[in-house]
């Protein structure tokens, strides 16, 4: 599901702008604690702040080829704007809609409504990130701490990951950052609250069907979008193409980092995985990659990478992951429960 979007536009016409900066000055000062939409002019926080970001831009990074390099230099305004789709839409992100990046259109009214102006040159507008995510339902809060317990070991490609707490893990990088969180605690922290004063959902539903969801969220950044569609990443071309492009890189982080078990080795306990790499391997090569898979499990990829000659480490591991042995106890399933009923909850 389509979540934070970040996009760019040029002004129909610069006479309104007098009356926009007016407008945003006036909804970023007033204290808006009974509804749902904030606006500020600065950069949202994280991808757990339901605020909307607008703010106008008049420089600009432009290629100079008499220099040989971009030059930051003034250009005619335009303005850059960044928010949740679902917060927008429904009030929250623990569940989702689909992946129709033409709500966007709705956002667009949304802006000029409360800009009091028909402003955004819609055909110029361009898109700077997008993110994707996905949740999953899991039984136990155990399930998920352990889900956590494992990832914090795992390395992901050249990427060193960064934790919060036992709940949160993220892999930063220049083209995409990839998450994985417990959605019930960053739902609890942010978002509930605000829900349950506004009293326009069920807000205390909402929080107990968070409760053991974990999110798996991946930004996609312009570098990345550059990289897909060229210079200019226009999103009425996205709309046309339904993002089948952005879709893929999702999925390809998402496998970098998931570890799902094939159905037919069920691994349960540390004595399934030194069971079953024996019975495929033998004593004398599966021992071997048990104490590789020990490792991995108890000290984490870091630790493991330092003591394996780099030639074995990868081998051991490509043998692993070929078998669909996780580093981690448990599997994913992904989350549907009460989906449809909440998405036709919409705020606009």
């Amino acid at each position: 599901m389509i979540d934070t979007i970040r996009f760019r536009g040029d002004f129909l016409n610069l006479d309104c702008l007098p009356q926009i900066e007016y407008e945003l000055e006036t909804l970023t000062k007033t204290k808006q604690d009974v509804t749902l939409y904030e606006f500020t002019s600065g950069q949202l926080k994280g991808s757990y702040d339901n605020r909307i970001s607008f703010s106008i831009k008049d420089m600009d990074w432009i290629y100079c080829e008499t220099l040989g390099r971009p030059v930051y230099q003034s250009v005619p305004p335009y303005f850059i704007c960044e928010l949740s789709l679902h917060k927008f839409f429904i009030g929250h992100n623990v569940f989702g809609f689909d992946d129709d990046l033409s709500r966007i259109y709705t956002v667009y009214d949304f802006l000029e409504v409360n800009f009091g102006t028909a402003f955004i040159k819609r055909d110029t507008v361009q898109l700077l990130r997008i993110d994707l995510a996905e949740v999953y339902k899991y039984d136990t809060k155990e399930q998920v701490l352990a889900i956590f317990h494992g990832l914090k070991n795992h390395r992901r490609y050249r990427t060193k990951p960064s934790t919060y707490k036992n709940t949160g893990i993220y892999y930063p990088g220049t083209m995409t950052t990839f998450k994985i969180y417990d959605k019930h605690e960053e739902f609890k922290a942010h978002d509930f609250k605000k829900l349950k004063k506004n009293d326009l959902f069920e807000a205390n539903e909402i929080y107990e069907m968070s409760k053991n969801v974990v999110r798996l969220e991946c930004e996609i950044h312009k570098k990345k979008l550059n990289e897909l569609y060229g210079k200019y990443v226009f999103v009425e071309d996205l709309i046309m193409s339904k993002i089948i492009d952005i879709k893929m890189v999702y999925l390809k982080e998402k496998q970098r980092l998931v570890f799902e078990s094939h159905d037919e080795v069920a691994i349960k306990s540390i004595y399934d995985v030194q069971k079953y790499l024996i019975e495929t391997y033998g004593n004398r090569k599966g021992l071997p990659l048990y104490g590789f898979w020990s490792s991995m499990v108890l000290h984490g990829e870091e630790h493991t990478r330092e003591i394996y000659a780099k030639a074995s480490f990868y081998k051991n591991k490509k043998v692993l992951k070929e078998l669909g042995i996780p580093f981690y106890e448990y599997g994913i399933t992904e989350f549907k429960q009460g989906q449809e009923e909440l998405c036709f909850k919409s705020n606009i």
